[in-house]
């Protein structure tokens, strides 16, 4: 960064990758190819999948973002600037705006042309609401492992996709982006499009525990229990190594629980406890919280874990494996207090489901499966169920498997892998 030799030559890579043609633009091609297939086969891995892939590229080859930048020149919010440090670059005037007025406009085309990441994202921002005459072409990329065709745009694709004007656009992008996706919004509203229909899904960042960062070979300052990541530093973990670790260690106790299974099951058991260990982690804390990966938290199969509710859902699938009776929804009695309370839990889950498609905070949907599996062991722990008589057992086998189809639905929408043993 202080070098100016190095930055000039950035600035003369950056710009012939966006004029579309040459060597650096052939190579960052290849190179952006390749980044893409392992990042889709992480994303796979992690039960994730993709429909569309946008290249960032197209919004300045296809006139996307010259169509924005004309209507901005036309509705004179952008200008450029004359003399000073900034001198020939072309900025977006946030003086009416009461915050981002504070640290001055936003550079939106550099001297030398090229384009920085706020100006491409506000005409992707655009297009994605519709504000755009112009549109993306597309080709198959891939298959998704469910059989599922992903899309990619592309010049010289002959398939027409209307995939802009949506209902909501939620941008799932670390805090840190704050002020650039306030400005992509505020860009929005100022070119008279429906801003409040973008959503900036701040999440906070990912750190590791001190006992992590030390098994990972890092040197770690006395008295420091987080260790931030940091790629200038050489300071991280990649998704495919943590599951690796996650999995090594799951993998030990599956072979110590389960000494009769083949390798081959044991080996998926593990991965989907990885994958189910990693996934809540992640959506448990509150989004503006700090996310501290500690692998030997996370792994535990008592208390707030993906592990706890995997184990759960396999619990309840053994109890309905081992009796021949036929479920009963019909209570012989006056249920039992710990079966009322489990009932109860599972009557919330519509309101559960409203309330986060309003608000779109993961957090309480994974305290609502916590706390589900709670209800559900501590019934376990307190009322019999096999041993009980015919009527009741009906009945609370009937409660077992409506327990078993509640939990099943919430973990798939958390993305948690449900296994019928572990």
């Amino acid at each position: 960064e202080e070098d100016e030799s190095l930055a000039e030559r950035r600035r003369k890579i950056v710009e012939e990758i966006e004029s579309g043609r040459g060597r650096c633009y052939e190579l960052n091609k290849k190179v952006v190819e390749r980044v893409l297939r392992d990042q889709i086969k992480t994303c796979w891995r992690l039960g994730a999948t993709y429909n569309i892939l946008n290249m960032e590229s197209q919004i300045i080859s296809l006139n996307i973002w010259k169509e924005i930048f004309d209507k901005l020149k036309e509705k004179k919010l952008i200008y450029r600037a004359e003399s000073g440090a900034k001198a020939g670059c072309w900025l977006l005037d946030l003086s009416k705006h009461p915050i981002l007025s504070k640290e001055g406009d936003e550079v939106l085309v550099r001297s030398d042309g090229t384009t920085t990441y706020v100006a491409r994202d506000i005409a992707y921002a655009a297009w994605k609401l519709g504000g755009t005459s112009k549109d993306f072409k597309y080709s198959i990329w891939g298959m998704n492992p469910d059989g599922e065709k992903i899309y990619i745009t592309d010049e010289a694709g002959a398939i027409e996709l209307k995939m802009g004007e949506v209902d909501r656009v939620i941008n799932v992008i670390d805090v840190r982006q704050k002020r650039p996706q306030e400005i992509v919004k505020y860009a929005l509203k100022l070119l008279g499009l429906k801003s409040e229909k973008y959503i900036h899904y701040a999440y906070e960042i990912v750190a590791l525990s001190r006992k992590d960062a030390e098994r990972l070979g890092y040197s770690v300052e006395q008295g420091e229990k987080v260790v931030h990541m940091s790629g200038r530093k050489g300071l991280y973990i990649k998704v495919e190594e943590m599951l690796n670790m996650l999995k090594d260690r799951a993998l030990e106790e599956v072979k110590k629980r389960h000494k009769d299974w083949s390798m081959e099951k044991m080996e998926s058991v593990a991965e989907k406890i990885a994958v189910g260990a990693l996934r809540y982690a992640l959506i448990k804390p509150d989004i503006d919280k700090l996310i501290v990966l500690d692998t030997d938290e996370i792994l535990r199969l008592e208390g707030d874990t993906g592990p706890y509710l995997q184990y759960s859902y396999a619990r309840a699938c053994r109890i309905l494996e081992k009796s021949e009776d036929e479920p009963s929804t019909k209570p012989p009695a006056e249920p039992l207090e710990a079966e009322k309370k489990l009932l109860r839990r599972m009557a919330i889950l519509p309101k559960m489901l409203l309330e986060f498609d309003e608000n779109l905070l993961i957090k309480p949907m994974a305290n609502y499966a916590y706390r589900l599996a709670s209800d559900f062991n501590d019934f376990y722990e307190k009322v019999p169920v096999l041993k009980a008589s015919k009527d009741v057992r009906r009945f609370r086998l009937g409660i077992v498997m409506a327990f078993k189809i509640t939990l099943s639905n919430v973990l798939r929408l958390l993305g948690i892998p449900l296994m019928e043993e572990m």
